[in-house]
Formats: C-alpha cells, structure tokens, sequence
C-alpha cells in the first residue's frame, strides 16, 4: 500500500515492535503524510489511536493487526508470516510455546536471508564464548586455541575454541590488539532480549550445570566449591531473595584486580529452585537481560 520501499526486512529483526517502529520513522521521513491516521485508513484498524497503541507496544497485537500491518507495509507472505512469529514468540508464557515459534522464525528465516539476528544472544548467552571473553580478560591469556584448550582442561576442542574466537570477533565482542599480542574485549553494549521464555538463557543454564556435573565427577574438590541449603521463608520475601543474591555476585566481580591482575577463571551459578506448591501465583519473575559484563 505504501509507494516507499524499505531499505530492511523484518527477517533483520528479533521484535515485532521494532521492525513496525522503525518502518514508521523510516517512511514518515520521506513522506510526512504517512501518518497514524493514515496507517488506520490504509489498514482498516479502528482509530489512529489503536494503531499508534499497537505499534509503541501499548496494546497487544493479535494476529489481525500484523496482517493489516503487513498490506500497509506491502510485505510478502513469508515476511507477514516470520512479523506474525516474532509476536506470537514474545507473548510465549512457557518454554515449549516458545521453541515452537523460534523454530518457525528459523525455518523462514533460512528460506530468505542468511542473515541470523538472533547470533548475538547466542554468543551472548554460550558458556564457551563467555568462558573465552573471561580468558581474554587475563593478562597472560593464551590466543593459541591449542594452548586454550588446555587451559579450559579440554573442555572444548581447538576447533571448538578457533570457531568461538571468529564469532565472537566477527560480532565485535573482541578485537586484536597488536600492542599487547592478544585478544582484548571490546565495549559492547549487549541488547535486552525480553522473551516470556528466553531459548538461549535455557541452553546457558543447561550448558552451565553440564560443566558442573561434569567437575562433580571428575575433579578434586580443591578445583570447586559446591554449596547447597533448604530452607522455609513467606514467599513475599522472594524478590528480596533474588536481589540478594544478584547483589553477591556483582560484589564477586568486584574482587576482579584486588591482589593484581586476573590468572584464573571461574564459572559461578547460583540457583534457587521452589520445592513446593506456590499456593499464591506469587514468585520471582525470570532472568530476562543480557549485561554487557560476562554474566547472566
């Protein structure tokens, strides 16, 4: 419906609202009459008031909004079909809804670009790459992936670790320094992702307790320190709880350069699993941003 011609696609986006926002600005720009109101009547919506709602993320989209929004827009079928997924992925409220849509957005993604937006929350949330950014941090820190792999204990091949570096190089998480001889982190902001159900913060967590597991069996207790405790508290304090411990391990992190510079890394996860029935619906609301540090 509209004569402008976008110079992106929607399979470039991991948020419904942020392709439509940014579609707005980006005709509204060379044609200022491409307005609310104009979007409404083009579109068929009810008001120039639900469209703006829709697209600020103040009302929800159903389905029928985004295929109005996809004849506005004059997107094809496959690209109303991966806007429609991106929607129906943020209001997922459990993990299964929610890998069902990321497959869906995958499966059309793949059919049109080989562009993967989603490439930076995976790196983000690896314990391999996070466990090599933390590597990098060290002043004496290998960039032999050979010699990586032994400092990790052979966790990950050289092969593992050389494909870990290039990603995380290409997404500019790192860079070489010839200064220094070595890979060196890079200021980056790290973008919130705000899925009902996050798919990478999952595979973080699994992957995390896969290690753990693994050190259990098979290292000296001088190489770990587990901890465990189980204990009763009026579940309102739970915010509390999480705060709390949120706050312990930014206090860790503090402890970075203290007796000079860092020589070794540690993977640290804390859990705090509900063994009963929570007779309220009240609880803790899940992780749901990515800082720009190496942590969860």
């Amino acid at each position: 419906m509209v004569s402008q011609k976008l110079p992106f696609t929607v399979f470039q986006y991991t948020c419904h609202l942020e392709f439509l926002q940014d579609s707005y600005h980006f005709i509204h720009e060379k044609d200022g009459q491409f307005s609310y109101e104009k979007i409404a009547q083009l579109g068929a919506f009810k008001s120039r008031t639900e469209v703006r709602n829709l697209i600020k993320g103040l009302k929800t989209a159903e389905k029928s909004h985004l295929c109005k929004f996809a004849v506005v827009l004059n997107l094809e079928e496959q690209e109303k079909e991966y806007l429609i997924a991106l929607s129906q992925l943020s209001q997922s409220v459990d993990y299964q809804s929610a890998f069902t849509f990321f497959e869906k957005l995958n499966k059309i993604r793949k059919q049109n670009t080989s562009e993967n937006p989603f490439k930076e929350i995976e790196i983000a949330t690896s314990v391999l790459h996070m466990t090599l950014l933390s590597v990098f941090d060290m002043k004496s820190a290998p960039s032999c992936p050979k010699k990586i792999a032994k400092l990790l204990k052979n966790r990950y091949n050289s092969s593992e670790i050389q494909n870990a570096i290039e990603e995380l190089r290409a997404l500019r998480f790192i860079k070489w320094s010839d200064s220094l001889l070595k890979w060196v982190g890079c200021q980056k902001h790290i973008k919130k992702y705000d899925f009902s159900s996050n798919i990478y913060l999952k595979n973080f967590h699994e992957k995390s307790m896969e290690v753990a597991l693994d050190s259990l069996q098979n290292e000296t207790t001088s190489e770990r320190y587990l901890v465990g405790a189980s204990f009763a508290i009026n579940q309102k304090i739970l915010p509390r709880v999480i705060q709390k411990m949120n706050s312990f391990l930014e206090n860790l992190m503090q402890l970075e350069n203290v007796l000079g510079h860092s020589d070794t890394v540690i993977q640290v996860n804390q859990q705090m699993i509900k063994m009963t029935i929570n007779e309220t619906g009240l609880g803790p609301s899940g992780l749901s941003e990515i800082s720009n540090s190496n942590t969860l």
